[in-house]
């Protein structure tokens, strides 16, 4: 709770500071000028972990095109890169080819002599969801971030969490989605068919 009272206060500061002539005051566009955040801003350190990574929810201003069940798995590890084995189904698909994979290669950008945390991340693996995505807010079960729909010409955010936390209610996560994000947003991972479809076969 002290944690969600520290991020929560920091943004209101940034919002209440915020000069409307000079700005258009949204969320992801000051996100860089609230150093009190920097710290909920990691992406190496969720990435970095044996557990598989579940895209919970993602804005309706990002086109998934038919992609569903989406889970990452890391297979290698060395900083400032991660790479990753994206799996999805792919409702667009034959029957029997719904099931997708895809090695992706994160590159962990943002560190500093002033900064330790790897504020966003870049890939060129991507196409249609641009190559930078600056990290909203991490912590150990949940990290959200932003990405460009190609399709729509909009930016949105993606809401990420640890396979351990999957079904948990996550509620200030929640939160400061919506705040970032807004209200509306498409769910991704639903427990079925999703476990059915991808098992983890180490369970």
């Amino acid at each position: 709770m002290q944690m969600f009272l520290q991020v929560a206060l920091a943004i209101l500061y940034a919002f209440t500071s915020c000069n409307a002539e000079e700005c258009d005051c949204y969320p992801e566009d000051i996100l860089e000028s609230i150093t009190e955040i920097s710290e909920f801003r990691d992406a190496w350190n969720f990435f970095d972990t044996s557990q598989r990574l579940y895209l919970l929810r993602i804005s309706l201003t990002v086109s998934l095109m038919g992609k569903q069940c989406i889970i990452i798995e890391r297979s290698l590890a060395t900083f400032p890169k991660i790479v990753s084995k994206l799996t999805y189904i792919d409702s667009l698909k034959p029957p029997g080819q719904e099931r997708q994979t895809k090695v992706v290669t994160l590159t962990m950008k943002g560190r500093s002599e002033l900064n330790s945390k790897s504020t966003y991340f870049s890939t060129k693996d991507l196409p249609g969801y641009g190559e930078s995505f600056p990290v909203v807010y991490w912590d150990s079960k949940c990290m959200i971030f932003l990405l460009t729909s190609e399709a729509y010409g909009r930016r949105g955010c993606a809401f990420l969490v640890k396979e351990s936390e999957r079904d948990k209610p996550l509620e200030y996560c929640k939160i400061i989605f919506r705040f970032f994000c807004g209200e509306n947003y498409q769910r991704v991972y639903m427990k079925y068919p999703c476990d059915e479809l991808l098992p983890n076969k180490e369970n």
